[in-house]
């Protein structure tokens, strides 16, 4: 057998927990706006820093490499 408890309340009582509620569901939506934020952020910051490194590492192929030119001039054992 289900039991249900009824309790009234007066309308000042009705009327703060409602803003209650609908308080902490805007708060919550605010937190799920700032973690999409935070992670949009962080998520940019990321491929920024990629980029930058890939950049990097292109314009240090490009540049001449002392390794390059050094292999570039050895010979093959086969011509000793």
């Amino acid at each position: 057998m289900e039991v249900i408890t009824v309790t009234y309340r007066s309308p000042i009582d009705y009327a703060l927990y409602q803003y209650t509620t609908e308080l902490l569901a805007y708060f919550r939506l605010q937190i799920q706006a700032d973690i999409y934020t935070q992670a949009r952020a962080g998520s940019m910051q990321m491929a920024q820093s990629i980029h930058r490194q890939l950049q990097a590492d292109k314009s240090a192929r490009k540049a001449p490499n002392t390794l390059n030119t050094w292999q570039g001039n050895t010979y093959s054992p086969q011509y000793f």
